[in-house]
């Protein structure tokens, strides 16, 4: 495996064929952390998970993304993305690049929850 190490300190995987390797690595390469723990202090499920609990995370989340359960939804996912578009500042009227951030800052939100069933922000 082409493993190198950074000025840091940090050992990096590089090239294709090593990053599918570490990734099947797990117990080397562990996802069971909290990154950025200046910025949050949760994990990014599934993300940062390790085999066997991220399978039964997905398989236990998985059937609220398939179709079945999204059709139900559709025409409230439709009015809801309509009414953060009508609702988000212009670029023009803000000092960055205002949609992304828009809607990170209101998800979720307390408006999402009827069309999602998430919960609400307090």
């Amino acid at each position: 495996m082409d493993l190198t190490v950074n000025e840091k300190g940090q050992r990096e995987v590089r090239g294709h064929h090593a990053v599918r390797e570490a990734a099947k690595d797990w117990r080397t390469y562990s996802s069971d952390l909290t990154g950025d723990r200046d910025v949050r202090i949760y994990k990014q499920l599934p993300l940062e998970l390790d085999p066997p609990r991220h399978t039964k995370f997905r398989e236990a989340v998985q059937p609220l993304f398939m179709s079945a359960a999204l059709e139900p939804k559709a025409d409230s996912f439709e009015v809801l993305a309509a009414r953060l578009i009508s609702e988000s500042p212009s670029a023009a009227a803000t000092s960055r690049p205002s949609w992304p951030f828009y809607i990170r800052d209101r998800l979720p939100d307390h408006r999402l929850q009827p069309s999602t069933g998430l919960p609400g922000r307090a």
